[in-house]
């Protein structure tokens, strides 16, 4: 059963994505040559995506 305290509490706000320090951009090497690609964790916004699975994209 949910408390009363529990329906006033606001979301919590996102946090910067850790992988690319909220920037929403990693350095891959894949291919030989260092580029900036999306961050995968984030999907490029630079915030913390619960429950993300940065791989899920690339499975077959």
């Amino acid at each position: 059963m949910a408390e009363p305290d529990d329906e006033k509490r606001e979301p919590a706000e996102p946090k910067p994505c850790m992988p690319c320090s909220g920037s929403g951009k990693v350095t891959s090497n894949a291919g030989g040559d260092p580029h900036e690609v999306d961050c995968p964790w984030c999907e490029g916004g630079g915030l913390t995506i619960p429950d993300h699975d940065a791989q899920a994209a690339r499975r077959d």
